[in-house]
């Protein structure tokens, strides 16, 4: 069963280092039990058309897409709308990828996997840890 969503940048990092904290927690709670947004793939495909070693990190996204389930976020379109008037309203935004991405772990009841904590709280009814820190926020 998943149980976590992994935001882009906890992705980033297990690529970039397969010693990290979040490489040894992925293994500790098994791939299995993980997905991402496809607003995630987005996300990899955008810089790895703007990297160096663009075709070694397009193969990587291949391989990625294919280990791990990939959730479509147009399911939470109606949350991430809700919660963007909310936080205009309180003038707190955040970037529109990162707000489908949080609602698409809200709506489908996981717990976001994400170091940028101190926007991502800002959404209402999310759970979310951070992999790379000594404790669970």
């Amino acid at each position: 069963m998943i149980k976590y969503l992994l935001d882009t940048n906890t992705i980033v990092d297990i690529i970039r280092d397969k010693e990290c904290k979040p490489s040894k927690r992925l293994m500790e709670v098994g791939l299995y039990r993980c997905a991402i947004a496809d607003m995630t793939i987005f996300e990899l495909l955008y810089g790895a058309f703007n990297s160096e070693q663009r075709e070694a990190n397009l193969q990587m996204i291949s391989n990625l897409s294919k280990a791990i389930c990939t959730l479509p976020s147009s399911p939470a379109y109606m949350e991430a709308a809700r919660q963007k008037c909310r936080l205009r309203k309180l003038g707190l935004l955040i970037e529109d990828i990162d707000l489908l991405i949080g609602c698409t772990a809200i709506e489908n009841d996981l717990t976001l996997i994400s170091d940028n904590t101190k926007h991502m709280s800002r959404l209402e009814n999310i759970r979310i840890e951070s992999w790379s820190s000594d404790t669970v926020e």
